[in-house]
């Protein structure tokens, strides 16, 4: 059988990425991207719901993404899923989902970016 884990989505960031540290000193940034969908609802009410999504990224994509990215910002994430479980110290059972980055392109620059920054993502 054949698995195909991939996934390419579009949000705005809810807060600058924050750029960490493991032991190994490898570098990773964690984000959140927001997903608005827009609708009308039978009363023809227009109805949005927003989807919070985890990301992390590493290495020098995680260097470029805390240095380019701000609050606000809209991107295009394109990686896999990722699911972890764990226990915490009360013995209750936890998990996690989220989209281990292999490419983020800003999908906007201000005038004040220079024009390669955009490209630092790759």
């Amino acid at each position: 059988m054949v698995s195909i884990n991939r996934v390419i989505i579009a949000g705005r960031l809810k807060d600058a990425p924050e750029l960490k540290t493991v032991a190994s000193n490898r570098k990773f940034a964690t984000m959140v991207l927001v997903i608005d969908d827009m609708w009308k609802g039978k009363d023809g009410e227009v109805v949005k719901k927003s989807t919070f999504v985890n990301i992390i990224c590493w290495g020098s994509l995680a260097d470029n993404a805390s240095k380019y990215l701000t609050k606000g910002k809209s991107l295009m994430v394109e990686g896999r899923i990722e699911t972890d479980t764990y226990t915490d110290s009360k013995g209750n059972k936890h998990s996690s989902t989220r989209i281990n980055a292999s490419n983020i392109v800003f999908l906007e620059s201000s005038k004040s970016e220079s024009k390669g920054a955009r490209d630092y993502a790759y």
